[in-house]
């Protein structure tokens, strides 16, 4: 994806505030801090994320699905629905190769957006459980089986207590599901849909 460069980097925010009088005693130098402390560094990395107002990138050797590592995603997803330009320059991410992505059979959107969300490059080395239940899928998940996607008025049905729920980027999580019938059918059931749909639109 090719870089947008900004004409002026810095613009008054809270972190140019904080800064400022750093940059201005060292104009036209680059600065970092060194922190020993996991706790410390994960706490500002935490910050930073909720500071970012135009910029936040980001660089790791590892990148695990742990907690801290759900955590920290979380934080950077929500910068980046607030019109933060996020970078990620990582060299293991949390999803490993020996993980399964647990799916419907092809020709399923939901797998489609899957398929975009973890990217091109890393299909060929995936594995894929096909499933034809959410139930099903949602049961591999809380096994530890491996990762899925699927419609969150799933889940609300669903409950299991070992699943957790990661929201996607808003470029991924919009789905839209067309509701078709044929113009002859006007069951009961399907009436009552169309009026379950409707309700939730409005």
């Amino acid at each position: 994806m090719p870089d947008v460069a900004f004409d002026r980097f810095y613009r008054y925010d809270e972190l140019t505030e904080i800064l400022q009088g750093w940059a201005e005693e060292h104009p036209d130098l680059s600065g970092f801090s060194l922190m020993s402390q996991g706790r410390e560094a994960f706490i500002t990395r935490l910050a930073l994320a909720d500071l970012a107002e135009r910029t936040l990138d980001m660089q790791y050797y590892i990148w695990d699905g742990d907690t801290t590592g759900r955590i920290i995603l979380d934080h950077v997803l929500k910068a980046a629905d607030r019109g933060v330009r996020v970078r990620l320059l990582v060299d293991d991410p949390y999803y490993k190769a020996n993980d399964s992505v647990i799916a419907f059979p092809n020709g399923c959107y939901y797998r489609r957006v899957l398929a975009r969300w973890l990217g091109e490059r890393r299909l060929p080395s995936v594995r894929v459980l096909e499933l034809a239940s959410y139930h099903a899928i949602v049961a591999c998940v809380g096994s530890g089986t491996g990762i899925a996607l699927v419609p969150e008025s799933v889940l609300a049905t669903v409950q299991h207590d070992n699943v957790a729920r990661h929201p996607l980027p808003r470029i991924h999580a919009d789905v839209v599901t067309p509701l078709i019938w044929r113009t002859s059918d006007a069951s009961p059931s399907l009436a009552a849909l169309r009026e379950l749909v409707a309700h939730h639109r409005r």
